[in-house]
């Protein structure tokens, strides 16, 4: 396994069609999120979403989110199958697995579970 993962990573492109995927992402989880108090901190292919009224930039502030909201979309996001870190304290990433409808099934999800 490790050596088909290592060979993948020197398909042509990798990295920048990942990163495309990525910004494709974040992008319209951005506009989801607009208006919702919640922050998303970025960056490449990973992604956590706080559910905060104010930036995010250190552990204090990630500490002030909301963990009653994190809680139910964690919650409703298992419902649909989907497992995101147990903790917004964590990390989300995209990987070459994701493709572009599993990734649009994500973002429908996050759109339904963030009340």
């Amino acid at each position: 396994m490790v050596r088909l993962t290592l060979h993948q990573l020197t398909f042509p492109r990798f990295y920048e069609k990942l990163e495309e995927r990525s910004n494709r992402f974040i992008t319209e989880l951005q506009d989801i999120i607009r208006g919702k108090d919640i922050q998303l901190n970025h960056c490449g292919s990973m992604f956590t979403l706080f559910f905060n009224e104010h930036p995010v930039r250190n552990f204090a502030d990630a500490r002030r989110s909301s963990q009653e909201r994190f809680a139910r979309y964690f919650q409703k996001m298992l419902e649909r199958g989907i497992y995101v870190s147990p903790s917004q304290f964590e990390g989300n990433f995209i990987s070459e697995c994701h493709n572009d409808d599993i990734l649009k099934y994500v973002l429908k999800s996050i759109k339904e579970s963030i009340v």
